[in-house]
């Protein structure tokens, strides 16, 4: 017969011990690796990472560390919500973009490495131009907004989203960068509320990620972008162009002589949109700037408005047409 402490000694030893940062790392990733997410080991360690309070590259030297219990509950919860499939941006509540951080929810699209082609584009439209006016037609998170005000403090920045709870988020992220003194949030449709305010010509470029998926293709995409992206930040329509074909119509009032409309494109609409661009009066030279990958991304053209007089017709910059 076994004495009492002997019983007391059998049960602590099959009680399971705490668990250490490698323990919940290494299950982790297997658990998000079978769900199917891109990069397990990574979401994995940003998802921890956020609830220890400390960056990914600790975990080397912290990997034995034990972790209290209810941080383990709440790993636990963190990531179920990304085996369902919910954006890891959302469940850390923020993402990098132009090396600044930004907040995220559902209430607008996450903010994507290839927009940061936009910013590059408007940041080099306006170099030489000292205290720019610059319209961001359907800012979302204000992403956009806030990398361009970041780098020129000079500018002046009017940031339009159709959505309240778009620009919900957006005030979060531009008082966060203390920014609004630079920037001014305002909601409409477009360039509606602009034009009402009477601002036309004031402007020195326009920039906008309109909304750029074909309806039909929506149900295609990732569940992380077609269950928690807002779907009005993706349906461009039957063709996808719904939006950009307005935003070539309304814009044009709004700029300045020369002034330049920048805006985000989808992959394979870059000889759709130049054909639209040349078909109106008002725009003239054009260029599309590749992304990393190679995608024609975003598409850049100039206000003419001497192009509606024949007899005052400029000659086309080559640099212009060409792609980068």
């Amino acid at each position: 017969m076994s004495s009492p402490n002997a019983k007391r000694n059998s049960n602590s030893n099959n009680a399971p011990g705490p668990l250490r940062v490698e323990d919940l790392l290494r299950s982790g990733t297997e658990r998000l690796r079978r769900a199917g997410v891109d990069g397990p080991r990574f979401n994995a360690e940003k998802i921890l990472a956020r609830l220890l309070g400390c960056d990914r590259s600790q975990f080397m030297v912290r990997a034995h560390h034990e972790v209290p219990s209810e941080t383990v509950a709440h790993f636990e919860r963190d990531l179920r919500r990304r085996e369902l499939r919910e954006p890891l941006q959302h469940i850390i509540g923020e993402t990098e973009f132009w090396s600044l951080p930004i907040r995220c929810d559902a209430r607008a699209l996450v903010p994507r490495p290839d927009t940061e082609v936009l910013v590059r584009a408007a940041l080099d439209l306006v170099k030489n131009v000292p205290s720019p006016r610059i319209a961001d037609i359907g800012t979302g998170s204000a992403c956009i907004a806030v990398a361009v005000a970041h780098e020129r403090p000079d500018a002046r920045i009017m940031a339009v989203d159709i959505d309240r709870d778009a620009l919900a988020l957006a005030e979060l992220n531009v008082t966060r960068h203390n920014l609004r003194r630079q920037v001014e949030l305002i909601q409409g449709d477009l360039a509606g509320p602009l034009t009402e305010r009477g601002l036309l010509g004031a402007f020195d470029l326009v920039v906008s990620n309109p909304p750029y998926i074909e309806t039909a293709e929506l149900d295609r995409l990732e569940p992380e972008v077609r269950e928690h992206d807002p779907r009005m930040a993706l349906d461009g329509g039957r063709d996808g162009l719904d939006f950009i074909r307005r935003l070539l119509n309304e814009i044009f009032p709004l700029l300045r002589d020369e002034g330049f409309l920048a805006m985000e494109i989808g992959a394979g609409q870059a000889g759709l949109v130049r054909e639209l661009i040349r078909s109106h009066p008002a725009w003239g030279e054009m260029r599309v700037i590749r992304d990393h990958a190679g995608i024609e991304r975003v598409i850049v053209a100039r206000k003419e408005n001497d192009r509606c007089n024949p007899s005052k017709s400029r000659v086309r910059s080559p640099s212009m047409e060409k792609s980068d």
